[in-house]
């Protein structure tokens, strides 16, 4: 007998690498049918009947269930999987069991239940872009839920790429400091069209370029005397004005449920070591009263979590060693040298109202 309808989209994040999947609802223990749904999955993907499911019977699985396997995306579809194997197999031994996997939905069943509601409402990860479901949470928290589309497309046209267009940025799918044009464009639809937000980037890069150990994956941040202090209140100053999206070299979904967004190794009080992932992205910060940072990450379902500052400004800092930015000038031709307000490193962006506008 198959697992309930929610249990077998979860279990469909591990073989089709969905980024749409529901993750059931229900605290520490697994809602009824789960066991026997993990137990179908595995009978039906194990091919060759040890009891564990290797990456690559996941890859085959998830090839098989697209409309067209010959046509289909096997880069994307085997990166994400990497990242849902990795997170699973909780022995490294490469291969998943169901013990494993029932561990895995058991911890994601918790987390949702962490989350509060509020949260949960600002929370967008339908769209094709991390930059999108990134800037999505911003305008829920200014502007009301996420309009009801027909189309995913459609709304992507009116939101963001139409405001790239206007900032003359167009042919590009978006990127996250770019964001602030969008917001600055004054043509965004949603709810309306909203003209009544202004944004800024600004950068957390640290005086000493932060270095990228290519054979561990991580990325070893050190900070000058004081200069920690300085950058995290520089972030929680930025976070009094409004939401900030942030481009990072990490995601959620590199990481054991616990583990996310208390990715970073404090090695000591002046240096922090930050993992990173095959791709960069982008997420949206959000102040709480009570001083915790509410992170909005659409590479996971759910993905709501919350950190601290210096665990911010680590991951930022991180991402200022793999591109640098110089100025605009009178010869500037690439896309990026014309970015005007993103030379330093400014790949985040704080959203405001605009002084005297209304919510």
């Amino acid at each position: 007998m198959p697992a309930s309808q929610p249990h077998r989209r979860h279990i469909a994040t591990l073989a089709l690498a969905s980024a749409f999947a529901t993750t059931p609802a229900g605290a520490e223990d697994l809602p009824a049918g789960a066991e026997e749904g993990i137990r179908h999955f595995v009978e039906i993907h194990d091919a060759d009947k040890d009891g564990k499911v290797s990456m690559q019977e996941m890859f085959v699985a998830a090839l098989s269930r697209t409309p067209d396997p010959e046509k289909a995306d096997k880069q994307g579809i085997g990166m994400a999987i990497h990242w849902e194997f990795a997170r699973v197999d909780a022995d490294r031994d490469g291969a998943i069991t169901p013990d494993e996997i029932k561990a895995d939905i058991s911890a994601a069943a918790a987390h949702k239940k962490s989350i509060a509601p509020e949260d949960a409402k600002l929370f967008e990860g339908r769209f094709s872009q991390c930059s999108y479901n990134a800037l999505s949470s911003v305008l829920i928290h200014f502007h009301g839920a996420t309009p009801k589309f027909d189309a995913r497309e459609e709304l992507e046209k009116a939101a963001f790429t139409h405001p790239l267009n206007v900032a003359k940025y167009g042919g590009y799918h978006g990127w996250a400091p770019w964001t602030s044009y969008m917001v600055n464009s004054d043509v965004i639809e949603w709810n309306g069209t909203v003209s009544n937000l202004r944004a800024e980037n600004f950068s957390l890069r640290p005086e000493e370029t932060p270095a990228a150990d290519t054979a561990k994956r991580h990325i070893t941040v050190k900070y000058a005397p004081g200069e920690l202090a300085a950058l995290e209140e520089k972030l929680l100053a930025q976070l009094r004005r409004g939401p900030v999206v942030m481009w990072t070299p990490y995601a959620s979904i590199m990481s054991p449920v616990p583990q996310r967004w208390n990715h970073v190794e404090h090695v000591d009080a002046d240096t922090d070591v930050v993992p990173y992932g095959p791709f960069t992205h982008a997420v949206t910060l959000l102040l709480k009263e009570d001083g915790r940072i509410a992170v909005f990450d659409g590479s996971t379902p759910d993905g709501v979590f919350y950190t601290d500052a210096r665990t911010a400004v680590a991951t930022s800092s991180a991402m200022t060693s793999f591109i640098r930015i110089r100025p605009p000038g009178e010869g500037a031709k690439t896309i990026l040298e014309r970015s005007a307000g993103i030379e330093d490193e400014g790949y985040n962006v704080v959203v405001f109202q605009k002084e005297g506008e209304k919510p």
